[in-house]
C-alpha cells in the first residue's frame, strides 16, 4: 500500500487556485536492474527537408547488475497503425553498476512535418534487450519540425513565418478544482483553438503531461513554465479576504535547494514534445 499524506496548511493562501493532495495521474514503474533511464528517451531532428529527415535518438541505459551485461537497442520509427517506417538495432556492453547515452541516427525518407495546421506525429518504439530476452521497452510520441527566431523577422515554423498568439492557462479547472479529467483539458483546448489562439502560457509551473501531449496532437504551441516564485517570495495575502495570518510560505523557501533539480527534470520530461 502506497498512502499520502498532505497537511496543506502553510500553502492555505495563495493567487490562485493550488489544489492539494494526489490531483495529477500517478503511475508506479517497476523495471529490470538493465533498463532505460527514467525519461532517458531524448529524440531531436538535426536535419530535416521536404525529402528526408535524420531523426537522432540518444538513450540512456543503466545497469544496477553487480555484472557487466551485454543488450540490444532496437529503435523503430513508427506512424499510424504501427506501420513501422524505419528501424535499427545497435549492440553493446554496460560494466557494472554504470550507464551510458547510446546514440542513434535514423533517416527517413518524405517526412510528414508536424505544423500548427497539420499536427503530424511519429512514435519512436524502444526495445531493450538482453539474453534474457526484452528486459525494457518505451514509446515516446515526437514531431519533425524546424523552427527558428529572426530578430527582425520573427519566429518561423518550418520555414514558414508564425504569429504566437497565445494565451495563459492555469493547471485547474474553476469548479472542477485541481483534478482536471483529461477530456476537460481536450475541450478547454479545442475552444482555445477555435477563438484563433495557437500557443499556450503554462502558467505558472510545469503542466500536466496530458496537457503536453494534447498539445502536440491539437497543433499548440507551448511556452512551458518552471517556477511561480523566485528567492523573494510573494505576499498571497490580500486584506478582507483571507482569515488568519497572512502567509509568505512558498516555494521561495526551498528554491535554493530544488530549483535547478526541478528545472533539470522539466527539460528532461518535456523536451520530446514538437
Amino acid at each position: 500500500i502506497i498512502a499520502v499524506r498532505v497537511d496543506h496548511s502553510k500553502f492555505a493562501d495563495s493567487r490562485w487556485y493550488t489544489g492539494s493532495g494526489i490531483y495529477r495521474h500517478v503511475r508506479l514503474r517497476i523495471t529490470d536492474k538493465l533498463r532505460i533511464g527514467h525519461w532517458g528517451t531524448y529524440v531531436t531532428t538535426p536535419e530535416v527537408n521536404e525529402d528526408s529527415a535524420v531523426i537522432r535518438i540518444e538513450t540512456k541505459i543503466k545497469n544496477d547488475h553487480d555484472q557487466t551485461r551485454s543488450f540490444s537497442l532496437s529503435s523503430s520509427i513508427m506512424m499510424a497503425e504501427d506501420k513501422i517506417v524505419a528501424s535499427l538495432t545497435t549492440q553493446g556492453t554496460l560494466d557494472a553498476q554504470a550507464e551510458q547515452i547510446l546514440i542513434q541516427q535514423i533517416k527517413i525518407d518524405n517526412p510528414q512535418l508536424w505544423s500548427i495546421e497539420r499536427p503530424f506525429l511519429y512514435t519512436l518504439r524502444s526495445h531493450l534487450k538482453s539474453n534474457a530476452g526484452v528486459v525494457d521497452q518505451t514509446s515516446t510520441s515526437f514531431g519533425i519540425r524546424t523552427l527558428r527566431f529572426d530578430p527582425n523577422e520573427g519566429f518561423f515554423l518550418n520555414d514558414r513565418p508564425v504569429k504566437i498568439k497565445g494565451v495563459c492557462l492555469h493547471h485547474d479547472a474553476g469548479c472542477l478544482g485541481a483534478a482536471v479529467p483529461d477530456k476537460v483539458l481536450e475541450r478547454r483546448l479545442r475552444l482555445m483553438k477555435d477563438l484563433g489562439a495557437n500557443a499556450i502560457r503554462t502558467s505558472h509551473n510545469p503542466p500536466a503531461p496530458e496537457l503536453l501531449d494534447l498539445c502536440d496532437r491539437l497543433g499548440l504551441l507551448v511556452k512551458d513554465e518552471a517556477f511561480d516564485e523566485f528567492t523573494p517570495p510573494k505576499n498571497k495575502w490580500v486584506i478582507g479576504r483571507n482569515f488568519g495570518q497572512p502567509s509568505r510560505f512558498g516555494y521561495g523557501e526551498v528554491f535554493a535547494q530544488w530549483s535547478v533539480i526541478d528545472m533539470e527534470d522539466m527539460v528532461r520530461r518535456d523536451r520530446n514534445h514538437p
